[in-house]
């Protein structure tokens, strides 16, 4: 019969995980790394401009500083669930926040290529 033409069952074996999810999480925490040192030199600058009595500035230093850290440490928590292929919506969300960071302009850019990358690989996400 054409059904066993000597064809033998195997299990259908998936297909190489891709290094995409990877170098997607590296480079959000790449991005976190910048925005939160960027986030800590505005705290630095902050506490400069208020020693030295420049306090119009201080309140707009202290927020972009708070902001930078959060930020970053979003992005650096994103970056290590897009290493461990987990929690896609989360990883996702912390590659925006990393590339909202700005950090030094260049975190911007390397936050969006992270989100890039994370969001093609969404098939290789557990959840």
């Amino acid at each position: 019969s054409p059904y066993d033409a000597g064809s033998s069952w195997e299990p259908i074996q998936e297909s190489p995980r891709s290094g995409t999810p990877l170098v997607g999480g590296i480079l959000a925490l790449l991005a976190g790394v910048l925005a939160l040192g960027q986030g800590i030199i505005y705290a630095m600058a902050n506490e400069i401009a208020v020693t030295q009595g420049f306090t119009d500035v201080a309140g707009s230093l202290c927020m972009c500083s708070g902001l930078d850290i959060l930020f970053g440490l979003a992005s650096i928590v994103g970056g290590i669930f897009a290493i461990q292929r987990k929690y896609f919506a989360l990883a996702l969300i912390a590659a925006i926040l990393g590339m909202l960071g700005l950090g030094f302009v260049i975190g911007a850019l390397i936050g969006l290529i992270a989100l890039i990358l994370i969001a093609v690989s969404k098939a290789e996400f557990e959840d």
